[in-house]
């Protein structure tokens, strides 16, 4: 087949972020300021340190102006704050994701040109208007005005990098193009047969790969152990895997990862961890990113247990030893004494 690497891909902020691109299209619109009378229902909320409760929150329904000037000034605050810190980060992802060229449009809903717009953004204003109006204040002696409502700012030239496989691309068509000189017969070599012993070997380890992935997928929907616990999780994994696998396949797979559960039904029943932790994320002190498969505290015994799963014949000890490592570092471990243990929880599949 052929890879085409120069194509349009249309991706939202939170897709792109990681990413870099050659040129990039970005669009901020920045809407007109809407009445009081027509906002609706609107909720704040602000969470305990542990994320799992709220504080403090109110609702309200056309009564912004006024909840602003009651005693919970200070929660609308900190929402705003909240809101305005990830509206910046997702404006920052915007406008780093361009490795040369980035074409940013701003448009505003607004019936007066771009300095009259530009001098009535405020400093509390919202994000986008912040921003409209420092890239207007940097960009001012480079604007160039089309129209009454259009105006461009052309800020450097644009470049293009050559694909760095053009030379490699080269080469094989003059290397190849040598090969159909059908009279010299010396130029041409018996094509070697597929190893397909080699074949079916990747084949059978891609598989072997997906259906650990399927196990992980299944058991990470798993806090506590239930019938309807299973039935969700069950859907979850067969919305995900079942255009890789038959339906008859992965119900085959879960059935056996049940078995498992049932052998180890110690680790999944509340009676034994109040606090449980699918897919864990952790970094270690060089910032490497790992990720625990299942966490669980028993906060009143002050007990901590890791556990890896397995579906294969390999098990990487110094790995789940890092894992223990890197949590008994954390502050809140070390304060409150808490027993880290880790365990491999095998599932035959």
């Amino acid at each position: 087949g052929q890879t085409v690497s120069n194509s349009i891909k249309l991706l939202t902020i939170h897709k792109s972020k990681g990413l870099q691109f050659e040129t990039v299209f970005s669009f901020m619109n920045i809407p007109k300021n809407q009445g009081q009378h027509n906002q609706g229902l609107k909720l704040y909320y602000d969470f305990e340190d542990d994320f799992h409760s709220l504080q403090d929150h109110a609702l309200t329904y056309n009564f912004n102006k006024i909840i602003k000037k009651s005693d919970k000034m200070e929660l609308i605050d900190i929402v705003n704050k909240r809101n305005n810190g990830e509206e910046l980060n997702n404006i920052y992802v915007t406008l780093t994701r361009a490795k040369n060229n980035l074409f940013f449009f701003i448009t505003y809903d607004k019936k007066c040109d771009l300095e009259k717009f530009i001098s009535s953004i405020k400093n509390d204003s919202s994000v986008p208007k912040n921003i409209a109006k420092v890239v207007y204040n940097e960009f001012t002696q480079d604007i160039q005005q089309l129209s009454q409502v259009h105006q461009i700012i052309e800020y450097g030239t644009i470049t293009i990098d050559k694909p760095e496989t053009d030379k490699a691309a080269s080469e094989i068509v003059t290397s190849f193009s040598q090969h159909l000189k059908f009279l010299n017969w010396d130029d041409i070599s018996e094509r070697k047969p597929d190893n397909i012993h080699q074949l079916k070997t990747e084949i059978l380890d891609n598989q072997s790969i997906q259906i650990g992935n399927i196990v992980h997928e299944y058991l990470s929907h798993i806090v506590f152990d239930s019938k309807k616990i299973r039935q969700i999780a069950f859907e979850k994994t067969l919305s995900k895997y079942g255009s890789l696998f038959h339906r008859d396949k992965i119900i085959e797979i879960i059935i056996k990862v049940n078995e498992s559960i049932d052998e180890h039904n110690d680790y999944f029943i509340e009676d034994n961890w109040d606090k449980v932790f699918n897919e864990f994320t952790i970094f270690d002190e060089k910032g490497k990113e790992s990720r625990i498969d299942r966490l669980m505290i028993n906060t009143s015994k002050k007990e901590i247990l890791i556990i890896d799963y397995k579906t294969g014949s390999h098990y990487e000890q110094e790995q789940l030893d890092r894992y223990k490592e890197i949590i008994e570092k954390l502050l809140i471990v070390k304060k409150e004494n808490y027993e880290v243990d880790k365990k491999f929880l095998e599932v035959k599949v």
